[in-house]
Parts: C-alpha cells; structure tokens; sequence
C-alpha cells in the first residue's frame, strides 16, 4: 500500500454564476481532498464583507462519477466548511476579507474529508474508490461578486480553486480486499433547503435519506437576509412516525452545547450544528437505514420565525 499526496495541475478559475469542472486521476483510492480557494478581490473605498464571505462565493460543490454516481455534494460552500471546521475542533483556514480600498489575494481551505477520523489524511474508513471509477470529476458552481457582501470585485483570471489529493495506491500484486476485508464504504452526501415556517412541537419535518446508513446531519439555520441565525429553530429532533417514537430531541441552545463540548470547539458557532447519529444508535458509524422506507425516518424542527432557510446537510455510508 502506497501513500501519495499530490496537486492536480488543472484548477477552476472563477467565472460568476458559471459552473466549472476539472478531472479527478482515477489512479488510487482517495481518502481525502483539500480545495483550496485564492480568490483575487478589491475593495472599494465603501465596502461591507458579507459573514462567512469567502465560503458564499461557492454556490454548490460536486464529485461526481460515469453512471450516476455522486460521492459529494453541497449547495453552498459554509456546509462544507463549518462541517469540517466542527470535526476539527474549529481549526480551519479562511482569511477575513481586504479593508477598504485594498486589494489582494484571499484564500479558503475547503476540506473533503470522508471518513470518520478527521485528523487521519489517509484514513480508510470511508473513501472515493477513483481507481475503480471512470469520468471522475469535481464541480463548483460559483457565486457572483454579491456573494461576498458590498463594494467588492473580483479578477476572474487570478482567483482560482485547486484541489490537492491524499490517496492510496495499491502495490504490485496487493488487492483491495488486503486493505479493505469487509468491502469499501463510500461517501454519500445528500443537501437540502427548506424555508421555514413557524411550527410547533417538532411539527416542521424533512423525510430522511433511507437505503444506507445515516452517520450524521450537519443543519445551517439562514434567517431572511442569508445569514446564520440562532433565533429561527428553537427544537430539533429524530422522529421515527410510525413507531411514534422520537428517539432523540433537544433544545437548540443544549444542542449547540453538546456539540461544543463533543468537538472541543473553542468558542460557540453561530446559526450551525452537527449531529452525529450515534447518539441515537450508540454506534460511531451511526444508525442503519438500510431496510427502512421513505418516511420511516424524520428530522423534526420547532420554529420560532418564518421566512428562514434551513440547510440540511445529509451524510450517509454506502458500500461500492
């Protein structure tokens, strides 16, 4: 088994509203991607930097692969972002944006990182089996200049997205059942959103992605104006309907408690949690939905405040 990191010549370069596409080397099996954004921007001599600006310059990312096949995929750059910056203990990489009348490059680190030990480059828990695949690419859909607040612009040729690769490569007569016995577990990223409405006792719900297993669900409350707010959800929970069962349920404060002090984040995050679903199966790897039906499963919300936007970011494990 061999170990290799490398950086893929081929890198987006921003174009606003456009979507732009590199290939992925199917050479080996990939355990983890770094984005990293250098976006050129000057300011003008009025300007307001949008929260979280350099994220929102991402409208939606993808890895996609021949037959349908798609193994990440966000509809805006803060759910990849604060996802990792969670399972890191808030140890992530995005530079505040220039003061008025200055200009420079600024730069965005978006980790992909699959499997379940974030602190591992080369973890194999959970992996992109390029090697195995055909037609692999990475997609970014980009935002225009608003995205990052008033009084910005951007020079379309110098800011660019560059992807570097961590990967396992097998040796010369070495198989992949040497490394992974029981078969590869693959990543499954599922994102929605949804406006709320004010409701009551867990009464907003969104179905759960069933046929695989369910490891976590990263949730981003927006209020009117885009931003992350804490005074939209006041509840959350996981309802199973037709066992009329609601095995897990939190304030949002407490949930945001518990995050905190699970991930050993240094300071409390506005607007975002992530909830891992072994508090509900007591196993790290999460709760099996393999047999279960559309419907079995729901994330309920108790809402204060319409007019919002709920980001629900899915993730789930399946088999190659």
């Amino acid at each position: 088994m061999i170990q290799n990191t490398y950086t893929i010549d081929d890198e987006h370069t921003y174009s606003s509203g456009a979507t732009t596409q590199i290939d992925i080397p199917e050479s080996g099996y990939i355990t983890e991607i770094l984005a990293l954004s250098k976006i050129y921007i000057t300011a003008g001599t009025s300007c307001s930097a949008a929260e979280d600006a350099l994220a929102r310059l991402i409208d939606a990312m993808q890895i996609t692969a021949a037959g349908g096949k798609n193994y990440y995929d966000i509809t805006d750059g803060r759910q990849g972002f604060y996802r990792e910056y969670i399972r890191r203990q808030g140890q992530a990489q995005m530079d505040d944006m220039p003061a008025a009348s200055a200009a420079g490059t600024k730069r965005m680190l978006l980790v992909i990182h699959p499997g379940l030990n974030p602190y591992d480059p080369f973890d194999r828990s959970i992996i992109i089996p390029a090697a195995e695949l055909s037609n692999l690419k990475h997609k970014v859909t980009w935002g225009a200049n608003s995205a990052l607040g008033t009084g910005f612009t951007t020079t379309d040729a110098s800011s660019t997205l560059s992807l570097t690769i961590n990967e396992i490569v097998l040796e010369k007569g070495e198989r992949r059942e040497d490394i992974w016995p029981e078969g590869i577990n693959v990543p499954m990223f599922e994102a929605r959103e949804v406006t709320t409405v004010v409701a009551s006792n867990l009464g907003k719900t969104d179905e759960v992605p069933v046929g695989n297993m369910l490891n976590s669900v990263l949730v981003m409350v927006l209020d009117s104006s885009g931003n992350r707010s804490d005074s939209y959800v006041t509840d959350l929970g996981i309802k199973f309907p037709k066992q009329v069962r609601t095995p897990f349920e939190s304030k949002w404060y407490e949930l945001k408690a518990r995050m905190r002090a699970l991930y050993n984040l240094p300071s409390g995050l506005t607007g975002i949690a992530l909830i891992p679903l072994q508090w509900v199966s007591k196993r790290a790897i999460g709760i099996d939905l393999s047999a279960a039906m559309t419907g079995d499963v729901k994330l309920g919300f108790t809402i204060a405040t319409a007019s919002g936007t709920l980001h629900i970011l899915y993730f789930n494990i399946g088999l190659a």
